[in-house]
């Protein structure tokens, strides 16, 4: 075998933008709105972290942690006009869900970091300017592409289930007949 042979797996979108930390929730709101954004489609396993997962995330991330910055988004007509006669178009979250929500509980003041409220804080968001995030949004054109982009980027790792990683083959499958 050469390197040639071996079978790529799915590139990410080509657009990508830096949505700052201050922005996050508005960004989300707004996609929500404007594009109907799922952030948790049925391929997604959950919520599965715990409140102590979500702040152990919040204070790598505030501490200068960059691992983990991009979020994974999938909409196939994006930048293109709507295709009303599409059958599949929908604008989801394909990897992120676990620390978007830990930043949003934090951003809402639900969880604390380091102790603390991010709205007790001396200093606003604003002067966390070091604190952004990429958006990386696909166009993949089939409700399997996104499913098997999924699961290529789930499959390699601990935290998933076999049931979990069962349970979106399953609806691999479904899209497939």
């Amino acid at each position: 075998m050469t390197f040639q042979e071996i079978p790529q797996l799915q590139q990410p979108g080509s657009y990508e933008v830096n949505i700052p930390l201050q922005f996050l929730a508005e960004r989300v709101k707004q996609f929500q709105k404007e594009y109907n954004l799922q952030i948790n489609p049925d391929f997604q396993r959950g919520h599965i972290w715990t409140e102590a997962q979500q702040i152990a995330y919040v204070e790598y991330y505030l501490a200068g942690g960059r691992s983990g910055m991009t979020f994974y988004f999938n909409q196939p007509s994006w930048q293109m006009r709507r295709n009303k006669n599409r059958d599949y178009d929908d604008f989801v979250l394909v990897d992120g869900l676990q620390r978007l929500t830990a930043l949003l509980r934090f951003l809402n003041n639900e969880i604390m970091a380091y102790g603390q409220y991010v709205d007790d804080f001396d200093q606003p968001l604003r002067f966390a300017d070091n604190m952004h995030f990429k958006w990386n949004i696909n166009n993949i054109q089939t409700r399997a592409g996104v499913l098997n982009w999924y699961l290529e980027m789930n499959s390699g790792g601990t935290p998933h289930t076999k049931d979990e990683l069962d349970r979106v083959r399953t609806l691999l499958k479904s899209e497939e007949i």
